[in-house]
């Protein structure tokens, strides 16, 4: 299964067990799902911004 966004994310979480586990079964609930999926798209667009970011992982316009 090819999974992207916050479903992928969810996906990770879910494989590494534990408690990661259970945070990535909660970000499929419907409305964490909404949140996390805009909070995804916010993160991606300002990735170039964050600590270790670089101008290569800026977005096109």
């Amino acid at each position: 299964m090819v999974s992207g966004g916050a479903a992928a994310i969810a996906a990770a979480l879910r494989t590494r067990g534990g408690i990661w586990s259970l945070f990535g079964r909660s970000i499929q609930l419907p409305f964490v799902r909404t949140i996390c999926g805009g909070l995804y798209r916010v993160v991606a667009a300002h990735r170039h911004r964050l600590p270790g970011g670089t101008a290569s992982c800026r977005l096109r316009d």
